[in-house]
């Protein structure tokens, strides 16, 4: 009788991940591979009796529609990204946009450049650690070849603007593509331990819907107290290493896998000390904080500003004396404040006297006030809030359908008659 090693503990088939199938229909199924040749030879037929104009096709759009798609694509002078939220569309000038990114790299606190890639380097760091934990019985040979990227990309970076925030000259959220990069299996593995953590947690709101849900709760709320959203300004690259590892590592206690700590102090620096990322032909490392594009970045995010806030937060006495409500949304706050204005704004600095890194921008209403998409009004029994797309003012050449509604806004064109839509 062969008796089965125990899987190890922080093995993927506890976390549901799983490696890329190495199956080859040609190996065993002839039939399939027969089936897959005839498709093929008959969509070749198809392209060249095309060729030849033997086999009529009809397009989707208009010549005109093609033509200025096209036009849009080709131009170099502008670029088109999605909006960083309300789901639409903004054409910048390119000088802007790249003068923009230039502007954020330009932060010695947070990016340094660099003279070249450093893949070699972390897949060495990164395999010393495999060993290790593969000498503990920490993790199986699948996890192993689950968190080794044989054929990783160059991460890139790009920005979305904030045009929620300006219209003109828009602030811009730095993501860094790092999808099929060598750190991106790790930060798979790593966002699958951590975002189980982040839930059930005092101020947690998963987003808009459990926001509506929970917001109910407040009903009976006191009609002089204030509307408040604070804004954690660029909160992704504002978390020193140390403290972020730190937050954590606190969370052991309530992590179901006994070797956490051990996987968090090792696996987390080949993350946060090689972030780097391609910026047209100059490397750039980032310093502090985690790249958002990651997939452990909310997760780590979250239980940073957890641990700030049980630590200068829940304890301060103007927020036990005056706050009535706190919730949280990664970066980004809601409350209730039942105390005078001065008390508020005394509040506010103290949160950003704490950790100079660490920004909190205050706004509040008595009556109104907007928070991630949605703007909450105060009604007689408790308060409103409507889903909505703030300081979306497109140019005559655009027109956006609004609705009190969950559905993605529909953008539409009139010159070209085309309807694009954007989740």
């Amino acid at each position: 009788m062969i008796l089965e090693s125990p899987i190890p503990e922080l093995s993927i088939v506890h976390l549901d991940l799983r490696n890329t199938s190495s199956f080859n229909s040609s190996q065993n199924y002839h039939a399939t591979e027969a089936y897959i040749d005839l498709i093929q030879r008959d969509i070749d037929t198809i392209l060249e009796q095309h060729r030849m104009g033997n086999f009529p096709t009809h397009n989707n759009i208009s010549p005109l529609e093609k033509q200025a798609l096209d036009s849009l694509k080709n131009n170099k002078s502008i670029t088109i990204k999605p909006a960083d939220k309300g789901g639409a569309i903004v054409v910048q000038n390119t000088t802007d946009y790249s003068a923009e990114i230039l502007r954020q790299l330009s932060d010695t606190t947070t990016y340094k450049k660099i003279p070249s890639y450093l893949t070699p380097t972390i897949r060495s760091h990164i395999n010393a650690i495999l060993q290790i934990y593969q000498s503990l019985n920490m993790i199986d040979s699948k996890t192993a070849t689950f968190l080794t990227n044989s054929y990783p990309v160059i991460p890139v970076i790009y920005t979305l603007p904030k045009i929620h925030k300006s219209l003109k000259n828009p602030p811009d959220r730095p993501i860094v593509a790092s999808t099929d990069s060598i750190l991106a299996p790790i930060s798979i593995f790593l966002e699958k331990i951590l975002t189980p953590l982040t839930k059930n947690r005092r101020s947690f709101i998963l987003g808009t819907g459990h926001f509506f849900q929970t917001l109910k709760q407040f009903s009976t709320t006191p009609t002089e107290c204030l509307l408040v959203t604070f804004d954690v300004k660029s909160l992704y690259t504002s978390i020193k290493h140390d403290l972020g590892i730190r937050a954590v590592g606190n969370w052991r206690v309530t992590c179901k896998y006994r070797l956490f700590e051990k996987v968090m102090s090792r696996s987390s620096i080949p993350i946060l000390h090689n972030n780097y990322f391609l910026l047209g032909d100059q490397y750039y490392m980032q310093t502090r904080g985690t790249a958002m594009g990651a997939n452990v970045a909310p997760a780590y995010a979250n239980i940073y500003m957890d641990a700030f806030e049980h630590s200068y937060v829940y304890e301060n006495s103007l927020f036990k004396t005056y706050s009535l409500c706190w919730l949280r949304y990664i970066d980004n706050i809601f409350g209730l404040w039942a105390g005078p204005h001065h008390s508020l704004v005394t509040f506010t600095e103290l949160l950003n006297s704490i950790r100079p890194e660490l920004q909190f921008t205050l706004n509040c209403d008595p009556t109104q006030i907007a928070f991630l998409n949605t703007l909450v009004t105060r009604v007689p029994k408790g308060f409103s809030p409507l889903t909505y797309f703030p300081n979306l003012q497109i140019p005559t050449a655009f027109s956006i359908t609004t609705a009190v509604t969950l559905h993605p806004l529909k953008i539409v064109c009139p010159a070209l008659n085309l309807n694009m839509w954007r989740g």
